[in-house]
């Protein structure tokens, strides 16, 4: 592992992500305002890093960029598709962009956020891939993309 990967900011953001995986709101919400507050110069390490994690879980540990699409899918029913508010679409299509390797996409959907003028609601776009993430982790199986293919 590099320094980087010790990172304050990765350190904070995997404690959120993974407080928030076991359900536990209060922490997971305590490491994001943490990172926001003393590392925002690390909020893009964080958010790559919650991408990748959520795609090497979908991908059975590894994965490569590579065309792909990401559906929303209702945890209660198991339908897919939907309209979705705002950050949550934002968190979709960069996971989409990040699984992808579509470094023009991701920069593009960062420099949205960047222009909400409202630090509060830019956090939302924050919490909503955190949770996002989170979500899949928590109920979608590991190597789903995998899943069916020989």
């Amino acid at each position: 592992m590099t320094d980087r990967q010790h990172s304050k900011p990765i350190r904070l953001a995997s404690v959120a992500l993974y407080a928030m995986v076991a359900g536990n709101i209060p922490r997971a919400q305590s490491a994001f305002e943490r990172l926001a507050t003393e590392c925002p110069d690390g909020i893009i390490d964080a958010l790559i890093g919650w991408c990748d994690t959520v795609l090497a879980h979908i991908n059975g540990g590894t994965w490569d960029f590579s065309p792909m699409r990401v559906i929303p899918m209702a945890v209660e029913t198991g339908e897919l598709g939907g309209d979705l508010e705002a950050p949550k679409q934002w968190a979709m299509d960069l996971i989409q962009a990040r699984g992808n390797g579509d470094q023009a996409a991701f920069e593009a959907l960062l420099r949205k956020v960047a222009e909400v003028p409202d630090g509060w609601e830019r956090g939302r776009y924050g919490s909503a891939l955190l949770e996002i993430c989170a979500m899949s982790i928590r109920t979608l199986p590991s190597g789903l993309t995998r899943l069916g293919r020989s």
